[in-house]
């Protein structure tokens, strides 16, 4: 390690003011927007990870410290008493695009509140006296805060360990496909490992699954020892099981040692006889499902890391690797849309009240901007309201529909989900989105003792072609499961027949309608 500081010594003291300078521009970023560890680890280990460097550019070093204070009042770790305060530097070569910092940690016999603090660093450039310096560390503090930006930042949360914790499963669902002949499910211990704790877990019949025939039952008691952090519960499947999608449920209970279950999480369902693409779609969903529902943490950290993620490519996801050009193109024509959603509450605030009632506020904000900078448009371009109706907001308030029943109708064994997701959608729009702003208008205009009007002028015509193109919908669909044994999917003539039909009767639909207004 002395051998590697000292050639990167040498090589920044070798650095022109060309190569300084191209460093500079070269982008870093924390690996997770925050981390969590147990008290009892003793240190934690943050990765930052760097864009590859230009043609001819030297190493890149960056210069990083630790802070107090990023969680709420009576969360917030204090240096020297929950971590060793650490200020240091970080040396990428040329070729190299990762590297590591560790943080020691100060672990007690207290019972206290999960606390947090912030390792930051700073892409400004180092000083050539802090680079020769025997020692960095201390070269660094002298110098002024104001000599380093510290822009980039990573919460890292320190788990108290000093109580027996909370059990919980890591999913609140589990998929399996058919031909798997076990499912391993995962008891989590979170807040606290102190002692040594149990559980029982048994599995319980839930419509169609039926034990002995699509399972076999366990009844068994499960020991984590003092720090253990997690066990492994293993539930055999029998081989000549009927391929059927069916569901059970396993349960913890009776736990000891003064360990706790978090709030629903003693129970998780697990789903048989998926095909393999519906089983990885469904476990992702179930992952984000419960890391959604389950919180972790401090909840204020985790609701600024999900407005953080807004504003990184990918939402800062490392895993599937470097963001491509398509990725960087949607992230730039989304990021406004993301960071304002990422506002609304976190649903396991409040038991996801204040996430659901948010949520409509944003949607129905959505829509008016929408419908407003449609009708300005129209107004500029001299299109008729109506035409923009059926154009500009038909389009911008059913693209996510669209996207949904896309989503359903290519994870989902029947067509079911992405139909009625469409008639659904529909029905909101008629019923509610016409209906109530009409009764209301008519109730406000018969309070000031006037009759609410509003003329039809070409809305009969756009009902009849509505309804005929929607009986024409009707046919095919049924032409199609006569013919071809399902509403969607078959031979690859007969898709894109059906597809060219439909686009060609909402092309039909949209000129007639300019037409006639």
């Amino acid at each position: 390690m002395c051998t590697q500081v000292k050639s990167m010594r040498a090589a920044m003291s070798e650095m022109n003011v060309w190569e300084v300078e191209e460093d500079a521009r070269r982008s870093a970023h924390f690996s997770q927007p925050a981390v969590r560890v147990l008290e009892s680890a003793g240190k934690v280990e943050i990765t930052v990870r760097a864009r590859p460097a230009p043609a001819k550019t030297g190493t890149l070093v960056l210069a990083y410290t630790t802070r107090n204070g990023c969680g709420p009042k009576g969360s917030s770790a204090t240096a020297d008493e929950d971590y060793v305060p650490t200020r240091g530097l970080l040396f990428f070569g040329p070729s190299e695009t990762k590297a590591s910092l560790e943080i020691k940690l100060i672990d007690d016999d207290t019972s206290e509140p999960d606390e947090a603090f912030e390792v930051a660093f700073s892409l400004k450039p180092i000083e050539p006296d802090i680079l020769n310096a025997k020692d960095q560390q201390v070269a660094l503090a002298k110098m002024p805060e104001e000599a380093f930006d510290w822009e980039h930042k990573c919460a890292v949360m320190i788990l108290d360990d000093d109580l027996p914790g909370v059990l919980s499963w890591s999913k609140l669902s589990y998929y399996v496909t058919d031909g798997e002949a076990s499912i391993a499910l995962t008891i989590n211990r979170r807040r606290g490992a102190l002692g040594e704790v149990s559980t029982f877990v048994r599995t319980v019949e839930k419509d169609s699954a039926v034990a002995g025939e699509d399972f076999i039952p366990i009844d068994e008691k499960f020991v984590l020892k003092e720090g253990q952090g997690h066990a492994n519960v293993h539930i055999q499947l029998p081989m000549s099981r009927q391929a059927r999608e069916c569901e059970f449920e396993v349960e913890m209970y009776a736990p000891t040692g003064g360990v706790i279950y978090s709030k629903n999480g003693e129970r998780c369902s697990v789903t048989l006889g998926e095909t393999e693409e519906q089983s990885e779609y469904m476990n992702k969903a179930a992952d984000l499902l419960n890391s959604a529902l389950e919180g972790g943490g401090d909840p204020e950290t985790r609701y600024f890391e999900q407005i953080g993620n807004a504003f990184r490519v990918m939402g800062g996801d490392d895993e599937a690797g470097p963001p491509t050009w398509q990725d960087w193109a949607y992230h730039l024509i989304t990021v406004f849309w993301k960071v304002v959603y990422a506002i609304i509450p976190p649903p396991h605030w409040g038991d996801g009240y204040p996430c659901f009632f948010c949520s409509l506020i944003m949607i129905g904000l959505t829509t008016w901007v929408v419908s407003d900078v449609a009708t300005i448009w129209s107004c500029v371009v001299g299109l008729p309201k109506s035409c923009a109706a059926i154009t500009v907001v038909a389009i911008g308030t059913s693209l996510p529909d669209t996207f949904a029943s896309k989503s359903a109708a290519q994870n989902d064994p029947s067509a079911d989900a992405s139909i009625t997701n469409v008639t659904g959608s529909n029905s909101v729009n008629v019923f509610l989105g016409l209906g109530l702003p009409w009764t209301l208008a008519a109730i406000y205009w018969a309070s000031i003792g006037c009759e609410f009007r509003v003329e039809a002028q070409t809305l009969w015509f756009m009902v009849l072609i509505f309804a005929v193109n929607a009986l024409a919908c009707v046919l095919l669909l049924y032409l199609r499961r006569r013919f071809l044994g399902g509403e969607l999917g078959g031979p690859a003539i007969s898709k894109y027949l059906s597809a060219g039909l439909l686009i060609v009767m909402w092309v039909e639909y949209i000129v007639l309608g300019c037409i006639m207004a």
